[in-house]
């Protein structure tokens, strides 16, 4: 059963409790209805939590009402008046732009500079890296996988307890945080996998401990850390979203010591981590400009 949505409010209790009769008789109610205020307002999530809502369906139709009915869509489409009508509809409506923007993004000619500086450094790392495991004593290594263990789910756990706060409080800022973060570790998992399928290295204590490339290409190898990666990504979008000093210095921290203690831990070599970090804080940094709202955040700059 499809429930259209109405311009005019009803009795939110006689709703509620008119939708939710009908689970008795084994029916499931859905929303025709989808637009980028209902999600960041939490309007969606209360539909869901109080009205016992079970799902969204959309269409072309529904996207244009939504796009072209409402402001919600007007700083994106600013920003591709170079752009026609159909380009702009289709990158809006129909890609998947962040995925998109990832990938094209290094080849930006103001990034360049950054790309050569990431290759070359990347490239110093690599040749270096049978050298500088050398270094890593194996006194301490459960030690530092504990650590690393502990980083990483603890900004995850952190990343959704300020989610469920924004819920539980109403607080817009708290939910466009979570939701950003959640994004941001979407949009790295498939360029991890991809790294990890193609590259095919051998973890530091594999093989010869020389750190071989194209051996294994599996999703559980060296290059990049995964662990390194999704910790970077999440603190770089919590530290955009709340600037403060000691924010900043405790999301970095934690995922400086989740990167170095899979280095010390043997299960990566310092190129593994270190490319992890460059690209988790891109992502995060990224998603966090293209999604968030300037009344939150001093970070939040549109170009």
């Amino acid at each position: 059963m499809v429930w259209e949505q109405d311009e005019e409010r009803l009795q939110v209790n006689e709703v509620s409790k008119s939708l939710k009769e009908f689970y008795t008789l084994g029916q499931s109610v859905w929303l025709d209805y989808i637009r980028r205020h209902l999600l960041r307002s939490g309007e969606l999530t209360k539909l869901i939590r109080d009205d016992g809502l079970r799902g969204v369906t959309s269409n072309p139709a529904i996207f244009e009402k939504a796009i072209a009915g409402s402001t919600d869509y007007s700083e994106a489409i600013d920003r591709r008046t170079n752009l026609g009508a159909a380009e702009i509809y289709e990158q809006i409506g129909v890609r998947f732009p962040d995925q998109g923007s990832i990938y094209v993004a290094p080849l930006q000619r103001a990034n360049l500079k950054w790309d050569a500086a990431f290759i070359l450094g990347t490239t110093a790392l690599v040749v270096t890296d049978r050298h500088t495991i050398g270094f890593v004593s194996r006194d301490n290594e459960s030690i530092s996988r504990n650590i690393s263990n502990v980083g990483l789910y603890g900004t995850e756990a952190a990343a959704a307890g300020i989610f469920f706060t924004g819920l539980l409080t109403d607080n817009a800022h708290a939910r466009e945080t979570g939701f950003i973060t959640g994004e941001a570790l979407l949009n790295a998992y498939p360029v991890y996998i991809a790294m990890q399928l193609i590259a095919g290295r051998e973890r530091p204590d594999q093989g010869a401990g020389h750190g071989r490339f194209f051996q294994d290409h599996s999703t559980n190898t060296s290059f990049p850390s995964g662990h390194s990666m999704f910790t970077w990504t999440m603190a770089a979008v919590i530290a955009h979203e709340y600037p403060r000093t000691w924010v900043k210095i405790l999301a970095y921290t934690t995922a400086t010591a989740v990167s170095m203690a899979r280095y010390t831990g043997r299960e990566h070599f310092l190129s593994d981590v270190a490319l992890g970090a460059f690209i988790g804080y891109f992502i995060g940094r990224h998603i966090f400009k293209l999604h968030c709202s300037t009344e939150f955040s001093e970070r939040c700059i549109k170009e």
